[in-house]
């Protein structure tokens, strides 16, 4: 019997590892994957409790009006006033379209002009003119007769002697004539320098002519009183007799007679002191 003979024989199946080790790598690999799976539900159980829909058995059908859905009524906007009437008898658009208001908002709004525009002393005298209805029986207007030019020498004097020649001697009303410096003058007596007074201010900034002619015909009246006439006007009768026995006529619009034919009878109210009443109290002319 040889060497090799005696050798034991080699199997064929020998493995590197033995099944036993094998099993116990694959059982904790095992039992790992389990208790991660377990975790993982345990984490993801609450959120798919949050997630869950419970359907009714029989759900109810949706309300079909607003009222089945309880909500509250609408707070109904308070009612308004009715609108007042216009103004005028233009209507409304025209009340917009020339900014016409109520009395007492015009007398508001002349107030607070007179504050702004007029030199401190004025303003009670203007301010209380403007509160204060009308006396009656009315107060008869200064004996004031106002005429203003370039110059005394350039003025016409065959028109404005008329003025004093009718009314000096009947009533006692004296003629003051305002040059160019005279208005000056009589503008700062009143109203100051520029820089004290609004209207002032205006007055020296207005170029000498026909502005200032007729910006001095409403301050003479305002400040002073009177009656203004332009230097080319004749007075035909003394200004005491002025609308003496006047008789007012209307233009009626359903008349088929002419404007000239309805108003001609009203230069026939002159009529003789015996026939009518009582001439007014006074008339101011601009």
């Amino acid at each position: 019997m040889s060497t090799m003979d005696l050798a034991p024989p080699r199997s064929p199946t020998t493995l590197p590892f033995s099944s036993k080790m094998w099993t116990k790598r694959h059982s904790r690999a095992l039992q790992l994957a389990l208790l991660l799976l377990l975790a993982v539900l345990l984490f993801l159980r609450p959120s798919l409790r949050t997630f869950t829909i419970t359907l009714p058995a029989s759900p109810q059908p949706l309300p079909r009006i607003a009222s089945e859905l309880n909500i509250p009524d609408p707070v109904q906007p308070a009612e308004l006033p009715p609108p007042s009437p216009p103004l005028t008898s233009l209507g409304e658009e025209a009340d917009a379209s020339f900014h016409i208001s109520a009395p007492e908002s015009y007398a508001d709004q002349l107030g607070e002009f007179v504050r702004r525009a007029f030199p401190a002393h004025l303003h009670p005298e203007l301010i209380q003119a403007l509160a204060t209805p009308p006396a009656n029986p009315p107060t008869p207007i200064p004996k004031k007769i106002w005429q203003t030019h370039r110059s005394e020498e350039s003025s016409p004097l065959d028109t404005t002697r008329t003025w004093w020649e009718t009314n000096r001697d009947v009533d006692g009303w004296n003629r003051t004539f305002l040059s160019d410096e005279g208005a000056d003058q009589w503008v700062r007596e009143w109203l100051g320098a520029p820089q004290e007074s609004e209207i002032a201010w205006v007055w020296n900034t207005l170029p000498r002519g026909v502005l200032r002619s007729d910006m001095l015909r409403y301050l003479v009246l305002l400040l002073e009183g009177g009656v203004y006439s332009d230097t080319d006007t004749v007075c035909l009768k003394p200004i005491s007799r002025w609308g003496r026995f006047a008789e007012v006529w209307t233009v009626d619009p359903q008349s088929d007679a002419a404007l000239g034919e309805q108003t001609e009878l009203a230069w026939e109210g002159d009529r003789a002191e015996e026939e009518r009443g009582d001439p007014p109290r006074g008339v101011i002319i601009g």
